[in-house]
């Protein structure tokens, strides 16, 4: 279940579209909690799919989208990095095993779960073939392939 939501979130966090249900609003509850984790954020964009909800805003100068279930349950938020921002041993495998120029970088997000767990997702595409991957990297600097 923890594998199929961060699939979810990751998904959502590289620009796939959601498609919003015309008749779906907000719920006060969700409002209410996403209040309580950001109390100081403004401008708040939301958009609906058939599964969660996105909050995305700006934070302290950084883009970053919170999701939420519909029953207002917090799923955590994602926030573009640089690639820099991971762990260091984690830098050293993903570049052995996934060398420039056969693996083009295209997007580091960084995902932070409801009990503070970070995990980085990487997006390579593939320069022989164009085909994407995506990379979960751990705080430890584990580095996991969802294609695989």
């Amino acid at each position: 279940m923890k594998k199929l939501l961060f699939i979810m979130l990751i998904c959502t966090a590289f620009s796939f579209k959601l498609k919003a249900a015309d008749d779906l609003k907000v719920s006060n509850i969700i409002i209410e909690n996403f209040q309580q984790s950001f109390p100081s954020v403004e401008n708040v964009e939301w958009k609906i799919s058939k599964d969660v909800v996105k909050a995305s805003f700006n934070n302290n100068n950084e883009f970053v989208t919170a999701y939420y279930f519909f029953d207002g349950s917090y799923l955590g938020y994602s926030k573009p990095v640089a690639l820099d921002k991971l762990p260091e041993n984690a830098i050293r495998n993903f570049t052995k095993n996934y060398p420039f120029p056969l693996y083009n970088l295209t997007e580091v997000i960084e995902v932070t779960s409801p009990n503070g767990e970070i995990n980085y997702y990487l997006s390579l595409l593939e320069s022989k073939n164009g085909k994407r991957r995506i990379l979960r990297v751990s705080e430890m600097g584990g580095v996991y392939s969802f294609n695989d």
